[in-house]
């Protein structure tokens, strides 16, 4: 009896490949044991100890499996249409990647937002407004995975964009901007007669799954969040279609400013007192120093 528990308990509790491992080391223990005792004239049958080992083992072996795809398909359902394939396979294989109910991490957030969309949703029939809406969304996505974002959300005609979350991503400041500067670029090659708006800022957030106890889904909150977003809508005023937050531009881990950018101007938080600095894109036409 001691030994089917222990069957059970190795696959139920240490993964397939050390509980599979340890359950045929136990039943080649016990097949060995009731060979040594009939070889030294004492009959023990182990017979139905290994029957019962391998039943145990095998439903354990089944409960562990189906356990293990049901949380790959959770995975893939969540991450398949906001994360690069390569990302959702390596999730898949590494669950433990994943910390899900909420965790503080600093990554760098990208907000975009179509200009003159309520314009444009009153001079164009409803199809026509709906089928460049998903040109212009599927350019900022291929985008945002191409450089290892995760596309988090859509609202309207805005995307919402995390780097470094769920997956960690080395240099995430600098894969924000490229991405935000690619987008520029692909929407002006696509020809669908639009402008796209785009801020990014890095900060720490929570970040997890956010909601109700019956409807949810993955985000992130916090302040960096919502400087990201303020960018975005700033750039119509600011004269330019980039907003970099400072901490952004200031790449820790190359210890100096990122290349690519200018100082742009400063901008106030809502509900603080503080200013702080933002950059744009270099190349891009610069109006007078002002504050917005």
């Amino acid at each position: 009896i001691a030994s089917v528990g222990l069957v059970w308990a190795f696959i139920s509790y240490l993964g397939i490949t050390w509980g599979v491992s340890l359950a045929l080391l136990t039943m080649a223990l016990t097949g060995y044991y009731g060979y040594y005792t009939i070889t030294t004239g004492v009959l023990i049958d182990v017979t139905w100890s290994l029957i019962s080992q391998f039943i145990s083992g095998a439903l354990a072996f089944y409960l562990r499996f189906r356990e293990q795809y049901k949380l790959r398909q959770q995975i893939k359902k969540q991450f398949e249409h906001y994360l690069d394939p390569r990302q959702v396979k390596r999730l898949q294989k590494e669950p433990d990647l994943l910390k899900l109910g909420g965790e503080k991490r600093r990554c760098t957030f990208l907000f975009t937002d179509v200009r003159g969309f309520t314009a444009l949703s009153e001079t164009l029939p409803p199809e026509e407004v709906t089928e460049i809406m998903n040109k212009a969304l599927t350019v900022q996505v291929e985008c945002v995975q191409k450089r290892g974002g995760m596309v988090d959300k859509f609202i309207g005609d805005a995307m919402m964009a995390i780097f470094n979350a769920p997956m960690d991503l080395k240099h995430h400041e600098e894969l924000a901007v490229k991405c935000a500067k690619e987008i520029q670029e692909n929407i002006i090659k696509a020809n669908i007669g639009v402008a796209i708006g785009v801020g990014v800022n890095t900060g720490e957030a929570v970040i997890g799954n956010m909601g109700s106890d019956t409807r949810f889904d993955y985000s992130a909150i916090g302040d960096a969040v919502n400087t990201a977003a303020r960018l975005e809508s700033a750039t119509k005023e600011a004269g330019v279609n980039i907003l970099i937050g400072e901490e952004t531009n200031t790449c820790k881990h190359a210890g100096e400013p990122m290349t690519g950018v200018d100082k742009k101007a400063y901008l106030k938080k809502k509900g603080s007192r503080s200013d702080f600095y933002i950059y744009t894109s270099k190349g891009k036409k610069q109006k007078t120093r002002s504050r917005f």
